[in-house]
């Protein structure tokens, strides 16, 4: 259990000093509605467009019904 705890306090103090380092702060954009549960985002520079995936229903399932949704930035 101590070595756990030790883990733990070990792990903490490294994540606050790697956020002293790199002082990163994310913006919202813009916000949308509409999925089914939404699992990643990947953004094509190309067409200028973002690719959802959905998850729809239980996300443990494999039950075919998630989808890939483009949603154009404007």
């Amino acid at each position: 259990m101590k070595n756990l705890i030790v883990v733990i306090v070990a792990f903490v103090g490294m994540f606050t000093q790697a956020q002293e380092q790199f002082p990163y702060k994310l913006t919202k954009v813009f916000e949308t509605n509409g999925f089914e549960a939404p699992e990643s985002v990947v953004k094509d520079p190309v067409n200028n467009v973002l690719y959802v995936s959905n998850i729809n229903g239980n996300p443990t399932d494999k039950d075919g019904n998630g989808y890939i949704s483009k949603v154009g930035l404007d």
